[in-house]
């Protein structure tokens, strides 16, 4: 059991690393692209002490997105299928959020 908990310690640890890595590196890009009103403090997006953005930096974000193929492809998407990689199986997400723009 002891090995157990010490796995599943480390791997929070990993996870919690991780997610502030996606947060500065979020807030980096977010900069670079021209947002001035924009902090990232969860990586769901979800409310939070100084997380926030304004509308004119949300367009800015959604500017920089389009010009990616995948996010082209999940915005028109109903569903999307992530494919396997050497820690998870592949995922099918189907949501009516996928679908923005059909």
């Amino acid at each position: 059991m002891c090995h157990y908990a010490n796995t599943m310690y480390l791997e929070n640890v990993n996870i919690e690393n991780a997610k502030v890595m996606l947060n500065k590196y979020e807030n980096q890009k977010a900069k670079e692209i021209g947002c001035k009103n924009t902090h990232f403090v969860t990586v769901n997006g979800l409310d939070a002490d100084d997380h926030y953005s304004t509308a004119y930096d949300m367009s800015l974000i959604m500017l920089a997105g389009i010009q990616y193929p995948l996010f082209n492809t999940l915005l028109s998407a109903q569903s999307y299928t992530l494919p396997t990689t050497n820690v998870r199986a592949s995922v099918e997400i189907n949501s009516p959020t996928l679908c923005l723009f059909p």
